[in-house]
């Protein structure tokens, strides 16, 4: 795998800024998915008007909240930002 130290040696700035646009990219990507899901549960959970399981809401939003953080990481990791 690829880290920024690994093109900071080769010397290469087009090589950390093609890695930078990857970990924007994929941070944009992953907040979108994120936010779709969170869209979808709020939508399922104002059609079933509140009824149904609970934990099936919860567990949506923790997994969009994961997906975001996922997002998050690999911008930090790659972009540094």
């Amino acid at each position: 795998m690829f880290t920024t130290t690994r093109f900071r040696a080769i010397g290469s700035d087009e090589g950390m800024q093609m890695v930078a646009r990857l970990g924007d990219v994929l941070y944009w990507a992953a907040s979108g998915v994120a936010a779709l899901l969170a869209a979808f549960v709020l939508m399922v959970f104002m059609l079933a008007d509140g009824k149904g399981e609970p934990i099936f809401q919860v567990l949506g939003v923790v997994i969009a909240g994961i997906i975001w953080l996922i997002g998050r990481a690999c911008r930090y990791v790659l972009a540094g930002k």
